[in-house]
């Protein structure tokens, strides 16, 4: 049976402190080169080396978190290595500038103006996003110093200064007991508007109900609004079909260059089964159309062959659509089950397959797992997968397509620019930020010696 994801956010969970000499890369594709002819490679940071806190001697002890913009500003996360300095003070979110320099933005146990009363920054270990207009938007669960007070979800922007864009509080008496809502961050566009998730849940001791879950919007400075929550009733088949209802969203969804949103779910309804439940749709200030479901022919494929859990949706600002299925067919097997399908270039169609020879690796490598897309832009699609060495070991790396023409952006156990010799690349952590630039980043065991 082939096995079925649902769409949480992979990259937590995988700092390993002392066992890593990490760097950040940024990755650039040369808009004059032919796709996997070549990268501008250009370390950012590694850690150990001096970190900007004034009248002290600092040194970035771990790293990670990253985004760009379109200028090649780069903002991340540094773990910071000084006297003084604590796990209570100890995480910095800064951003390297194009020109060489570098500025502090927000710093854990700091309180910022329009914070939550009795509450200061929590580490950042959460999402971090940055327009094409150089601005910053970061999640951050803020504490009370010393414990024993409220903690609360925060999302915050820097357009037009650091200011709180939403929050929802975690109250002290109901850490064991209560409802809870969780506030993740989507996408932030080049005008500032937030598109960001809240998840409800409700506990009793160590039991944890699901409640609602949304998406929702914030222009940035003003009243954020919903765009669709699980329980929303919509009819298929303009209006011939009875109503179904959604019920789960993938954590992936993407905003549009007008505002419109598109996201994956999972109905349940009427005539609703396995086969057919994962949709990709589109909405349009209320205004919701189906794009793609479960059970569609799987183009580039013999006939017969469907897709069978449409998940992982990205699309760009002009509406280039990306994502992931596994496949179901006459000549489908555990080898090669699982596809990354685009309409980067105009129609839908097949970018890769499990079982398909990996470009760029030298040696006859196949891709193992095909199943995580990490962006989509004008003509390219990225995306993450498993592949198998010679000697049977599953590696992992980022592959995109471009022009209709497949490529490896990074891997793991290629040599690591920029660093010494010997260092070679773990697993990373990837997505594209605009049509010809990559930012990647180690998340803790990812560069070994």
């Amino acid at each position: 049976m082939v096995k079925k994801y649902r769409g949480s956010n992979w990259l937590g969970g995988m700092i390993d402190r002392q066992r890593c000499a990490c760097a950040m890369l940024v990755f650039e594709l040369l808009a004059s080169s032919a796709m996997g002819e070549g990268f501008d490679l250009r370390v950012i940071a590694a850690t150990g080396d001096p970190a900007p806190l004034a009248g002290a001697n600092a040194k970035y002890l771990y790293l990670r978190s990253t985004a760009a913009d379109a200028a090649g500003d780069v903002a991340f996360v540094g773990g910071i290595d000084a006297p003084g300095v604590t796990d209570s003070n100890r995480d910095m979110l800064l951003v390297a500038n194009s020109d060489g320099t570098s500025h502090v933005v927000a710093r854990q146990g700091a309180s910022p103006l329009g914070a939550p009363a009795n509450t200061t920054f929590g580490n950042f270990n959460r999402e971090l996003l940055m327009n094409d207009s150089g601005n910053l938007a970061f999640a951050n669960q803020m504490i009370s110093p010393g414990g024993g007070g409220n903690a609360y979800q925060t999302i915050w922007s820097d357009v037009g200064g650091l200011h709180l864009a939403d929050s929802a509080v975690k109250t002290a008496s109901s850490f064991d007991s209560g409802d809870f809502t969780f506030l993740g961050i989507v996408q932030f566009d080049s005008v500032g508007r937030i598109l960001y998730r809240k998840d409800s849940q409700s506990s009793s001791g160590q039991v944890i109900n699901d409640g609602p879950h949304s998406f929702w919007i914030s222009p940035g400075k003003g009243v954020a609004h919903a765009v669709v929550t699980t329980g929303d009733m919509i009819t298929l088949g303009n209006g011939t079909q009875p109503p179904i209802t959604f019920s789960f969203f993938s954590y992936q969804a993407s905003l549009k260059s007008g505002g419109q949103v598109v996201f994956g779910a999972q109905m349940t309804g009427s005539g609703i089964n396995t086969l057919n439940d994962d949709t990709i749709w589109a909405d349009d200030n209320g205004y919701k159309q189906i794009l793609m479901r479960d059970g569609q022919s799987a183009p580039g494929l013999p006939n017969g062959t469907i897709m069978t859990h449409i998940e992982f949706p990205y699309a760009d600002a002009a509406g280039h659509l990306a994502f992931s299925s596994p496949l179901s067919g006459p000549d489908v097997n555990l080898t090669n089950s699982e596809a990354v399908f685009s309409t980067t270039g105009g129609a839908l169609h097949l970018v890769a397959r499990d079982g398909q020879t990996v470009p760029g690796i030298g040696f006859s490598a196949k891709f193992g797992s095909v199943t995580n897309v990490f962006g989509v832009a004008g003509d390219a699609t990225l995306f993450r997968s498993e592949w198998d060495d010679l000697s049977g070991h599953a590696n992992e790396g980022y592959f995109a397509e471009r022009g209709n023409k497949l490529s490896a952006v990074v891997y793991e156990n290629q040599p690591a620019p920029g660093m010494d010799a010997g260092y070679t690349m773990g697993l990373m952590a990837c997505s594209i930020q605009f049509r010809t630039r990559t930012i990647c980043s180690s998340m803790g065991r990812e560069i070994w010696q």
